[in-house]
């Protein structure tokens, strides 16, 4: 029996794509080259936004859509027109911030290019480092500044308190809201209908790819929606240990170029593209 070929490769960037150190390895970049260039679709699926996921387009030389904001965003780099946005009203962002808020969480939004933030704080200033996103202080909380929808709003925090802070505010806005942790610190609220799995479903019926062509690799909990659609999820080493037990295929840590890793093992089976097994 024909093993299924790939067209269609998605993948998260943070702790999965990316090094530790922010960087895509040369071999990395050579590896999803040839991937192309067999004739796979390579698409970035991540919860950063658009500005922060550029310098990885302009490296990788993709000319696929990318989905951003944990998929609220779909943006063509090719046309820089944006292809989908979902946002969420404002008056649900203020009740997250004033939940935030009450549990002295720091809470940030997110308007075009650019992310606003209450006050002063290592927070702000970790954030702009590791994205190079532009931040702006409003010397205010967020629940009196916020006065239009948002596509996404970002929770900054300890570790050891995310999972239970991520289970009492998914809770707490249920059927509202999506609650997720991305990075072991950060918990991301975006509107129900804006997750990775159904930004990748948007790009693939347009792409006329079905899931079970596509290989999708990622390690967090914003990850699992497209993990599950894709007839080839494949998880990280270092991903949650909870989101590795839902997922199929596993490979190498993103510090091992566990994406290149596996992307080259189909290429050396003649899996990608429309053409081989």
């Amino acid at each position: 029996m024909c093993k299924q070929n790939i067209q269609l490769i998605a993948t998260d960037l943070d702790d999965t794509l990316l090094r530790d150190d922010l960087t895509i390895s040369d071999f990395t970049q050579d590896v999803l080259s040839r991937a192309r260039d067999a004739g796979a679709r390579v698409i970035l699926a991540s919860g950063r936004m658009i500005p922060a996921m550029m310098r990885y387009v302009d490296q990788l030389q993709l000319a696929e859509p990318i989905i951003a904001s944990n998929g609220a965003q779909i943006y063509d780099p090719q046309t820089r027109r944006m292809l989908q946005e979902i946002t969420f009203s404002a008056g649900l962002a203020k009740e997250v911030c004033r939940a935030a808020e009450a549990r002295n969480q720091y809470i940030q939004v997110y308007y075009g290019d650019r992310f606003y933030y209450p006050y002063e704080c290592d927070y702000a200033r970790r954030y702009m480092a590791s994205t190079g996103m532009r931040g702006e202080c409003v010397h205010q909380p967020l629940s009196q500044f916020i006065h239009q929808p948002t596509v996404k709003l970002l929770i900054f925090g300890e570790q050891e308190n995310m999972p239970g802070l991520r289970d009492e505010m998914a809770r707490l806005f249920a059927g509202r809201l999506n609650a997720y942790i991305s990075k072991a610190f950060y918990l991301e609220f975006t509107h129900p209908e804006a997750d990775k799995a159904n930004a990748l479903r948007f790009l693939a019926d347009q792409m006329g790819i079905s899931p079970q062509a596509a290989a999708c690799f990622g390690d967090s909990q914003n990850d699992l929606t497209m993990l599950k659609w894709a007839g080839m999820g494949v998880c990280v080493a270092n991903a949650r240990e909870n989101i590795r037990a839902q997922v199929a295929h596993s490979t190498k840590s993103n510090n091992e170029d566990g994406v290149a890793a596996f992307v080259e093992a189909l290429l050396q089976e003649n899996r990608l593209g429309t053409t081989g097994a």
